[in-house]
């Protein structure tokens, strides 16, 4: 008895020992979450995706004989001034895309050129060019907020912020750039989604969903949104303690943002200006799933935010266990090989928001809840009354037709 009672206390301190190495990130911490929001809470207004619509259509890749693909996971969409469109693809390409042409049935196939600009060494996500410009501002999971001038015969790749000091005087690595917008002012506004450093895979690419997967199951709210400053090279903090920070979006004006809690299931709002200056507040509460990318017209006012998964039954039996044995549910998982966590359900999804009063109000939830035309959308990307769709597991670019619908 006495043998197995040492054996124990041995086991324990070799345990306690080995939890740094077993759990980098830190253990899980207490979560608020009382309930996940429900797919049978969703309106019976919503509108699926599917190509029989006649509004959804295919952006895919003219790939010539003897070619690689390059259109591999194209997470975000970005429009120039002069409409030209940009995409970022998962092995770290800048990609062009010309020469549209739709195919004659009714598959709503479009087939594209689709021409390398640069690659980076790190992970792009989302985008924007500077207005008036050929500067095109980008989120790198690795490098942070980066830049590549268009304008240029040979654009090269340029790292602008890699730290920010926060309000104790010290200097905060960002260590996962994930989403850009850009105001009328030239103000960059783009989010740090979290501490953990996206893992690179065998083939070189970087794994932002477990990472993600991660941040989700430790609940140490960590992300922020910053602003870079062009003119002077400075860069602040806006907000911080976010769960996964995600899709930043400008609203009319510029008065406003829009960003994503991925882990919340929310969109917030940042006042920028006006009365509640420096204020933070929820747009929309409780969505049915995650949300992701997020992107606002300028002609309509509307606001849209991608939406790639629902919550899995696992992790709601899971987050729904006895405290002690959640937490320490949590912490587990985060040992575990990637390749044993859960994995997303087949969907696809985005909302659109209308501005009510001094709020926001959920126009219409588009989606393909099976996953059977689209999957895991990321990005959302609106012009022309059209909203393009990026996805870092599609090989393609959906693009929704806003009018139609």
């Amino acid at each position: 008895m006495k043998k197995h009672f040492v054996r124990g206390i041995i086991a324990a301190v070799i345990f306690k020992r080995c939890l740094p190495t077993l759990l980098p990130y830190g253990p899980a911490k207490a979560t608020s979450i009382a309930d996940f929001p429900s797919y049978s809470d969703v309106d019976e207004s919503i509108i699926n995706l599917t190509l029989k619509s006649g509004n959804l259509k295919k952006i895919f890749e003219r790939v010539r004989e003897g070619e690689d693909p390059l259109l591999l996971g194209p997470e975000t969409v970005v429009f120039s001034d002069d409409l030209n469109m940009y995409t970022f693809s998962r092995e770290g390409r800048i990609l062009k895309l010309e020469n549209f042409t739709e195919t004659a049935d009714d598959s709503g196939t479009i087939y594209a050129d689709v021409v390398e600009i640069a690659r980076s060494v790190g992970a792009p996500l989302g985008g924007q060019f500077a207005p008036g410009s050929k500067m095109l501002y980008f989120a790198d999971a690795l490098l942070g907020l980066c830049r590549i001038d268009l304008s240029k015969e040979e654009p090269k790749i340029e790292s602008v912020v890699t730290k920010v000091q926060t309000a104790d005087g010290k200097w905060s690595p960002i260590l996962f750039a994930d989403d850009v917008d850009i105001g009328k002012s030239g103000m960059v506004y783009f989010s740090d989604a979290t501490d953990i450093v996206p893992q690179q895979n065998f083939d070189l690419t970087y794994d932002a969903l477990y990472t993600f997967k991660l941040d989700f199951l430790r609940n140490n709210a960590k992300g922020r949104i910053l602003r870079y400053n062009p003119h002077t090279g400075d860069v602040d903090v806006l907000v911080d303690g976010i769960n996964f920070s995600n899709g930043v979006a400008v609203e009319e004006g510029e008065s406003s943002l829009i960003f994503c809690e991925t882990s919340r299931f929310r969109l917030l709002r940042y006042h920028l200006a006006g009365p509640k200056q420096g204020e933070v507040e929820i747009a929309v509460d409780k969505l049915f799933g995650f949300v992701d990318g997020a992107a606002c017209s300028h002609t309509s006012g509307k606001c849209y935010a991608a939406i790639p998964s629902t919550v899995t039954t696992t992790v709601k039996l899971v987050f729904n266990l006895p405290d002690t044995l959640e937490k320490l549910s949590r912490n587990l998982m985060m040992m575990l090989p990637k390749v044993i966590l859960p994995k997303a359900d087949n969907y696809a999804g985005f909302v659109e928001l209308a501005n009510e009063g001094s709020g926001s109000k959920i126009n219409r939830i588009i989606q393909d809840p099976d996953g059977r035309d689209l999957n895991m959308i990321t990005g959302v990307t609106e012009n022309g009354g059209k909203l393009y769709l990026g996805s870092l597991s599609n090989d393609f670019i959906g693009v929704y037709d806003l009018l139609s619908s």
